[in-house]
């Protein structure tokens, strides 16, 4: 972003050229918006989630392998990957890559260069995330959090002066 849309586009050439080389190994890879891209991957249930962890470790190690040069500046393109199986995950196309998606904010929400795995606990706190996140919008516009000073007393024979802690409650 703070090279210009020249620059990303060049990252994403790349991006789009390094998961073109895991073709012998995939199904489809395909630029499904953003930044983001899809990799199809078939393979027996018994083994396919040891497969497509293994591709993801081989596709963060690719696009780490080497930086790109983008207006005399190194540009070090980093992953994650959201993992989802069909039928064990999902049993249709958009649910599958919706739970692909849930796996994928875990593994960027843990930090970049890695791979998770969807199941049905992360969905279940993406859920509660986005529902308490539109109750306290609501709380805020409707004026439902008091505000409150708590004094916390130093023990007996301690130096340590008096002090506050401020208290935000929501009811």
């Amino acid at each position: 972003d703070t090279l210009g849309h020249a620059a990303g586009d060049a990252v994403l050439f790349e991006t789009a050229s390094r998961l073109s080389t895991f073709g012998d190994q995939t199904d489809l890879v395909a630029r499904i918006g953003g930044d983001e891209f899809a990799v199809l991957v078939s393979g027996d249930r018994e083994g396919i989630l040891k497969k497509a962890e293994g591709l993801a470790d081989r596709i963060l190690a690719a696009l780490a392998q080497s930086p790109l040069q983008i207006s005399g500046r190194d540009v070090q393109i980093r992953g994650s990957i959201g993992i989802a199986l069909y039928p064990a995950h999902a049993g249709n196309s958009q649910d599958l890559l919706s739970n692909a998606d849930v796996a994928l904010y875990r593994a960027k929400a843990g930090g970049r260069q890695r791979h998770v795995c969807f199941d049905r606990g992360l969905r279940e706190a993406l859920e509660k995330r986005v529902l308490l996140e539109s109750d306290l919008k609501r709380a805020l516009a409707n004026n439902e959090f008091e505000l409150f000073y708590q004094p916390v007393r130093p023990l007996q024979g301690s130096e340590e002066g008096l002090h506050y802690e401020v208290l935000l409650r929501y009811r």
